[in-house]
Protein backbone atom coordinates (compact mmCIF):
# COMPACT_ATOMS: atom_id res chain seq x y z
CA UNK A 1 0.00 0.00 0.00
CA UNK A 2 1.61 3.18 -0.79
CA UNK A 3 -0.83 5.55 0.25
CA UNK A 4 -3.62 5.81 3.20
CA UNK A 5 -7.09 5.50 2.05
CA UNK A 6 -7.76 8.27 3.87
CA UNK A 7 -5.66 10.59 1.88
CA UNK A 8 -6.95 8.72 -1.20
CA UNK A 9 -10.20 10.10 -0.65
CA UNK A 10 -9.16 13.29 0.88
CA UNK A 11 -11.09 16.44 -1.23
CA UNK A 12 -8.77 19.83 -1.53
CA UNK A 13 -9.15 22.11 0.83
CA UNK A 14 -10.66 25.55 -0.23
CA UNK A 15 -9.67 28.32 1.25
CA UNK A 16 -12.24 31.47 0.85
CA UNK A 17 -9.58 34.67 1.62
CA UNK A 18 -11.57 37.96 0.61
CA UNK A 19 -9.57 39.97 -2.13
CA UNK A 20 -11.23 43.36 -1.33
CA UNK A 21 -8.42 44.48 0.21
CA UNK A 22 -4.76 43.57 0.36
CA UNK A 23 -4.15 41.14 3.76
CA UNK A 24 -0.94 42.31 4.59
CA UNK A 25 -1.37 39.45 7.81
CA UNK A 26 -1.02 37.07 4.47
CA UNK A 27 2.29 38.51 3.31
CA UNK A 28 0.52 40.38 0.44
CA UNK A 29 2.44 42.86 -1.02
CA UNK A 30 0.71 45.86 -2.00
CA UNK A 31 3.03 46.19 -5.53
CA UNK A 32 4.20 43.71 -8.23
CA UNK A 33 8.01 44.74 -7.78
CA UNK A 34 8.99 42.58 -10.19
CA UNK A 35 7.60 42.61 -13.48
CA UNK A 36 10.42 42.04 -15.38
CA UNK A 37 11.89 38.81 -13.55
CA UNK A 38 8.48 37.37 -13.88
CA UNK A 39 8.88 35.86 -17.06
CA UNK A 40 12.14 34.70 -15.92
CA UNK A 41 10.84 33.53 -12.40
CA UNK A 42 8.28 31.35 -13.66
CA UNK A 43 10.34 29.79 -16.60
CA UNK A 44 12.65 28.26 -13.95
CA UNK A 45 10.07 27.50 -11.20
CA UNK A 46 9.14 24.87 -14.15
CA UNK A 47 11.60 22.81 -13.46
CA UNK A 48 11.33 23.07 -9.61
CA UNK A 49 10.17 20.15 -7.33
CA UNK A 50 8.09 21.91 -5.13
CA UNK A 51 7.44 19.03 -2.84
CA UNK A 52 10.74 18.67 -2.23
CA UNK A 53 13.42 20.32 0.46
CA UNK A 54 16.64 22.14 -1.32
CA UNK A 55 19.39 20.34 0.47
CA UNK A 56 21.84 22.76 -1.10
CA UNK A 57 20.11 25.87 0.33
CA UNK A 58 19.30 23.69 3.49
CA UNK A 59 22.87 22.54 3.99
CA UNK A 60 24.41 26.47 3.48
CA UNK A 61 21.28 27.65 5.98
CA UNK A 62 22.35 25.04 8.62
CA UNK A 63 25.60 26.14 8.44
CA UNK A 64 25.03 29.96 9.20
CA UNK A 65 22.43 29.09 11.69
CA UNK A 66 24.33 26.93 13.29
CA UNK A 67 27.27 29.57 13.42
CA UNK A 68 24.95 31.84 14.43
CA UNK A 69 23.37 30.01 17.62
CA UNK A 70 26.65 28.68 18.88
CA UNK A 71 24.92 25.55 18.37
CA UNK A 72 26.25 22.43 16.28
CA UNK A 73 23.93 21.88 13.01
CA UNK A 74 22.79 18.58 14.56
CA UNK A 75 20.65 20.36 17.27
CA UNK A 76 18.75 22.05 14.80
CA UNK A 77 15.87 21.34 12.45
CA UNK A 78 14.61 23.24 9.27
CA UNK A 79 10.95 22.71 8.82
CA UNK A 80 8.76 24.43 6.36
CA UNK A 81 6.64 26.33 8.93
CA UNK A 82 3.09 26.62 10.01
CA UNK A 83 0.33 28.81 11.61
Amino acid sequence: MLFRDDLKQKKVVQINVPHKKNMMCLNESTLDPFPILKEVFLRKMQKVHLNRYFNDISKSLLLKLSDYAGVRQENLVIGNGAD
